[in-house]
């Protein structure tokens, strides 16, 4: 990394936009969607079950999609795919 001073001018800054691209931002708007349905989500979900039975849910729906979008990026042994999945 240099440092610009009055010899050398600081590279032009390349607008945030023009890096981005629209799968990239679509995926981001998803993201910002689910991550602000969450909260009620979980309220109605705690309105109508018990606590321990919603978090058993949750497990059992992100543990799946957690797997999925692992496989063959790490190499886990499967007597640790246990452990891990209690990890959450």
């Amino acid at each position: 990394m240099t440092i610009a001073t009055p010899e050398t001018p600081a590279p032009p800054l390349v607008p945030l936009m023009t890096r981005l691209s629209p799968l990239s931002i679509a995926g981001m708007m998803l993201l910002a969607v689910l991550w602000g349905l969450s909260i009620p989500i979980t309220k109605l979900g705690l309105d109508t079950m018990p606590p321990m039975t919603f978090t058993a849910l949750r497990f059992a729906f992100a543990v799946p999609f957690l797997f999925v979008f692992a496989i063959g990026r790490h190499r886990i042994p499967l007597s640790a795919l246990p452990k891990v999945a209690a990890l959450g």
